[in-house]
């Protein structure tokens, strides 16, 4: 049998998806030390999977996302499929659920084609296990070229560049060399094709949570998040103005320079979204709020991570058959369908904060901003 050393990964968005994926990538490094490992993934997410150690190379593929001609994106699919052919690798792992990219790894010349069940143009189907968490599931598929099913941590890593940028930028705010950093990424749920905006806890709630934590004087809230979240931001910081001292970080720069930043926080709060999984990935500790979500399929996993979840009967709502059901949409905003957000609502203040409080009873090397 021809020894696998070409090996690729087709994983195009999005950031949790990516960094859910990663166990699986390191699985294979580790089993593979010698092999090229390539990424086929979109643009948009190019700052993390940059920043993934086990990765040698990413081919970047944006067209399925573009809204463009039939004719443009077949050329631009010709093109991908014709750099990717020239690379002649032995063996891919899928992680999309479609046939399209069984068939685009075929007509690749990839002769070994590993991924889920029910999609035609595989060699190696696995079965898709809905209860089971993320990154389990992709590490069934790179089972089949390990021999091993252990699920690792998810990795990514900072750079030196992106560190010294954090150290510059949290330079300009003054903030007091005990004080401990506490991120806030009250934002999210924008992503190419879907909006998800019900994975979004009160702004209240977080202006009043913030109170609560500054009553020691040494938590400073750092706000995270995209250009996109500077409202919901606004909002939370209008209402602790003059009474809490804030760095507000949302827009003031790019996820390379995200990774630097989160490095240096004590721990991370936030819904189902981007920066959580960023922060796990790099070994910040977290508290994320789930809703319309799954946690148990998809929160960060360890000891220094917990997920709040109100299981309300119609909790989770948002599933893998819910994704391609029109009536949970509209638009290309996923909905409330009971209009009750009550998987977000019934989540109290005092409940998050006493998880808070006691995940920083477990951290306190974390304590203390240098």
């Amino acid at each position: 049998m021809k020894p696998i050393k070409n090996i690729l990964f087709i994983k195009l968005c999005c950031i949790g998806d990516i960094l859910f994926l990663t166990p699986a990538i390191r699985s294979v490094r580790e089993r593979y030390p010698e092999a090229k490992i390539t990424l086929l993934a979109s643009t948009w997410i190019k700052d993390i999977v940059e920043r993934i150690p086990s990765v040698n190379e990413i081919v970047y593929y944006d067209t399925p996302y573009k809204n463009i001609s039939v004719i443009r994106k077949l050329f631009e699919t010709m093109t991908v499929i014709t750099m990717l052919r020239s690379k002649q690798f032995d063996a891919v792992i899928i992680g999309h659920r479609s046939s399209f990219f069984s068939f685009l790894a075929l007509v690749s010349g990839i002769r070994r084609r590993i991924g889920f069940d029910n999609f035609i143009f595989l060699t190696d189907k696995v079965q898709f296990y809905s209860s089971l968490h993320e990154t389990a599931r992709y590490v069934q598929l790179s089972e089949r070229l390990t021999g091993e099913n252990t699920v690792k941590s998810m990795e990514l890593a900072a750079t030196s560049a992106d560190t010294l940028f954090a150290e510059h930028y949290l330079e300009k705010f003054n903030i007091r060399k005990n004080a401990t950093l506490i991120g806030i990424f009250p934002g999210g749920g924008d992503n190419p094709g879907t909006k998800m905006h019900i994975k979004r806890w009160n702004s209240e709630r977080y202006a009043e949570l913030i109170k609560k934590l500054y009553t020691e004087e040494s938590l400073i809230p750092v706000f995270l998040g995209s250009a996109s979240d500077t409202t919901v931001i606004s909002d939370i910081s209008m209402l602790i103005s003059g009474t809490v001292p804030f760095v507000n970080a949302a827009g003031a720069f790019g996820l390379g320079e995200l990774t630097g930043v989160l490095k240096k926080l004590a721990v991370v709060i936030g819904g189902d979204s981007g920066p959580i999984h960023m922060a796990a990935a790099l070994g910040v500790p977290t508290i994320s709020i789930f809703g319309p979500s799954d946690p148990r399929l998809v929160a960060p996993q360890g000891e220094l991570h917990r997920y709040l979840w109100k299981h309300v009967e119609c909790s989770p709502c948002y599933t893998p058959k819910t994704v391609k059901n029109k009536k949970y949409f509209k638009g290309n905003e996923f909905i409330c369908i009971t209009g009750t957000h009550a998987c977000i609502n019934e989540l109290s203040v005092q409940e998050v904060y006493q998880n808070v409080e006691e995940l920083l009873q477990l951290i306190p090397e974390r304590r203390g901003h240098t």
